[in-house]
């Protein structure tokens, strides 16, 4: 009995906490009756993460100590080190050991899409390297009390490897993580790669830290069960 009542209250904090990020979530959504069979992958910047999962392995090491880079979010802070935790990671060994198929692609779009609003960045090339992140904090606004403040860890760290993933653990973590853009409603996705452009496409550092997720299906009103307020998504799957 004291489980079930520790989790109904875990769902009815949740449930607060959504209805405070996006109050009109039941009658903004444009729900969709069906799921899209395809594979989707994107390439976010870090300030549209909203929430994550909480951290569940060992505490930060090198990476959660020093001088720390802060970039604002809407209700929030992202934090996250000065220093990558892997520095200069091949594009080739970020695709197989976080399994980003899609990440070549979508730092060409990215690029692309900057370049199109006259920042000058340089080409991505298959042989390039990035500085590559284990995981960032989330200093979350609490919708109970405007003074207090939560801390969320998300983590996107690839198991053990070959070269700068030689020291990894044996495990590899992805957390989930509620992805709110400049329109619409939140969005549910894994995590799958935190980094920063390297100096050959970005000498000037203008760009904040990015992140690779791959999406899950939109919240549908047919799977949203009325007895817990929880909604039911699955990953988007491509059809060969």
């Amino acid at each position: 009995m004291q489980t079930t009542l520790s989790r109904m209250e875990a769902v009815d904090i949740r449930q607060n906490y959504v209805i405070w990020l996006q109050p009109q979530l039941d009658n903004d959504l444009e729900f969709v009756d069906e799921d899209i069979p395809m594979e989707e992958t994107n390439f976010e910047t870090a300030e549209d993460v909203a929430s994550g999962e909480p951290e569940l392995d060992e505490p930060c090491s090198e990476e959660g100590i020093g001088e720390q880079l802060e970039t604002v979010v809407q209700h929030s802070v992202l934090s996250y080190p000065k220093s990558a935790s892997l520095p200069n990671v091949p594009l080739r060994i970020i695709v197989q050991a976080c399994g980003a198929s899609q990440f070549f692609k979508c730092v060409k779009d990215y690029i692309r899409g900057v370049r199109s609003q006259g920042t000058h960045l340089s080409p991505v090339v298959e042989h390039d390297k990035f500085n590559v992140f284990k995981r960032a904090t989330l200093h979350l606004g609490s919708p109970f009390d405007p003074d207090d403040e939560i801390l969320d860890v998300i983590r996107a760290t690839p198991k053990r490897g070959q070269g700068p993933l030689i020291k990894l653990g044996n495990n590899s973590f992805f957390d989930t993580v509620l992805i709110r853009g400049h329109q619409g409603p939140p969005t549910v996705a894994q995590l799958k790669v935190l980094f920063t452009l390297p100096s050959t496409i970005d000498p000037y550092r203008t760009q904040p830290l990015l992140a690779y997720v791959e999406w899950f299906t939109p919240f549908q009103r047919s799977r949203h069960d009325r007895a817990t307020f929880l909604y039911k998504v699955s990953k988007l799957i491509a059809v060969i």
